[in-house]
């Protein structure tokens, strides 16, 4: 597929579509929450991928695209929550079980590739990523960490496209202990909710954040 300059490409909301071999995006390509696109072969350009809150509560949630940074711009752009000088997009540390917010006036940030991240608007909307696709099927590494008791990492969803957890956790030896993923439902307060190997299918949405725990070696 070839996305011609000032051509432009919109995958709404619970629409697919799988290129078998190329895609070059010289013009405007945007997807919508739930939307996917595969790429079987190699990608140009950058899209937009666009996720709606429908709360003012927090959400786990991973950039589906690689290179987006954040900042106050940014911020400001997507109506991220502030706390004083707290930005309401978390980090969190494994060692101790904390979060580290992004403060007001910092350099910019880059998402990172497969990193989870706890994020909360001001209000109900939209919060849209930018940058180049991820088409290696082959997965995206990512360093769990040992430190504390627990041994939670957040990750996230690096692709413009659902992850079958079936096939994800059949396939990490690194969390091979528990073979399950924790996913946060923020309504009625939010609770986590376990996904378990021996249960069904659970699809991991493009820009979903979840925690897996690392095997004690």
């Amino acid at each position: 597929i070839n996305i011609v300059n000032g051509g432009s490409l919109t995958i709404n909301l619970d629409a697919g579509l799988s290129v078998s071999t190329d895609f070059a995006n010289a013009g405007t390509t945007t997807m919508n929450s739930g939307g996917s696109l595969i790429v079987n072969g190699t990608a140009s350009g950058t899209i937009t991928y666009t996720r709606n809150l429908g709360t003012d509560n927090w959400y786990l949630m991973a950039s589906p695209v690689v290179g987006e940074t954040y900042d106050d711009t940014w911020v400001s752009n997507n109506g991220i929550a502030s706390n004083g000088n707290n930005r309401a997009i978390g980090t969190y540390n494994t060692s101790d079980n904390t979060w580290d917010y992004f403060q007001a006036a910092s350099s910019a940030t880059t998402f990172q590739n497969g990193q989870g991240y706890a994020i909360k608007r001001s209000s109900s909307g939209d919060v849209s990523f930018t940058g180049t696709l991820n088409v290696d099927d082959n997965g995206v590494n990512v360093v769990l960490s040992l430190n504390g008791n627990n041994r939670f990492n957040l990750l996230g969803n690096p692709y413009p496209s659902h992850i079958n957890s079936t096939t994800f956790l059949n396939n990490q030896t690194a969390i091979s202990e528990t073979q399950q993923i924790w996913v946060w439902n923020q309504a009625g307060g939010g609770a986590y909710e376990v996904k378990h190997l021996a249960g069904s299918d659970f699809y991991i949405a493009p820009g979903q954040g979840f925690f897996v725990k690392a095997n004690a070696s």
